[in-house]
């Protein structure tokens, strides 16, 4: 009986001794990046990281395909781009065994050009603002010397396009405001060539004391000049809409409301007068 117990006492005393298997916690993570067409991107690099800490990178092979060992479980970011594409994300969970395949497709970004022309002529350093009729960021181009401008890194859809005459554009007669928009336009392969002319637009004459003017009205960047002693200054461009001008002066400031509209498909002159005439 003694040998009994005794063998049941090691045999329980081992058991309890004993280390038990490990537990797996990580899996595997494979897919593949392709393009628009469904064709594989070779060397490519993919980013997976997890909401907080980790982060690893790999490179797609001849056929696009990736792939992730030593996983640690839970929630993790599969993220790819490459250049003149877009950018693309996805969440996945991470569990036992291999998890995909998980297809990344960066599609090929848009472009818009064209030429941007005022009364005749070429423009250089207008503003070129692209925004997605489905929402999303406005992306911004600048004409050049030539008048030439591209907004890049579209993605595929329907802008709204608008155009503004760079703020320090002035001659004999004063500064321009000029403002114009395009039909919307369609963002699809290859470069879309939009050439805008600005229109002429009203003349606004501005009687002031010394001071900093500011403009500003709907679909227009703040515009700012300054005035000097002689006390008047032409702006020149503005289409229909409400305008606010604002003059800052070591006194105070003063506030006038300009309502651009046409007359018989003309523009007559308007004032904004700070100062008894």
């Amino acid at each position: 009986m003694r040998s009994l117990a005794t063998l049941l006492g090691a045999v329980m005393l081992a058991a309890c001794g004993s280390t038990p298997e490990p537990v797996e916690s990580n899996g595997v993570i494979t897919g593949a990046v392709l393009d628009e067409k469904g064709k594989p991107l070779a060397n490519v690099v993919v980013t997976l990281r997890d909401p907080t800490t980790w982060k690893r990178h790999a490179r797609t092979d001849k056929d696009g395909k990736y792939r992730f060992e030593r996983v640690p479980y839970g929630p993790a970011y599969l993220e790819s781009g490459a250049s003149g594409r877009l950018p693309a994300r996805r969440r996945i969970t991470v569990r036992a065994g291999q998890a995909g395949p998980h297809i990344l497709t960066l599609l090929a970004t848009r472009t818009i050009t064209g030429l941007i022309r005022f009364e005749g002529r070429s423009v250089e350093g207008a503003v070129v603002e692209a925004t997605p009729q489905d929402g999303g960021l406005t992306e911004t181009g600048w004409s050049d010397a030539d008048g030439k401008y591209l907004v890049g890194g579209l993605k595929p859809g329907v802008y709204d396009v608008s155009v503004q005459l760079p703020p320090d554009l002035r001659d004999a007669e004063g500064a321009y405001i000029a403002q114009a928009a395009a039909p919307p336009v369609q963002a699809s392969a290859g470069a879309k060539g939009v050439d805008i002319d600005i229109p002429t637009g009203a003349r606004v004459r501005v009687q002031a004391k010394e001071g900093v003017l500011r403009i500003e009205g709907k679909g227009l960047r703040t515009r700012r000049y300054n005035i000097g002693r002689e006390g008047t200054l032409v702006i020149r461009g503005l289409l229909p809409g409400e305008f606010t001008f604002v003059l800052n002066t070591e006194s105070g400031s003063a506030v006038q409301f300009v309502r651009i509209d046409k007359e018989d498909g003309r523009y007559p002159e308007y004032e904004a007068v700070f100062v008894p005439k």
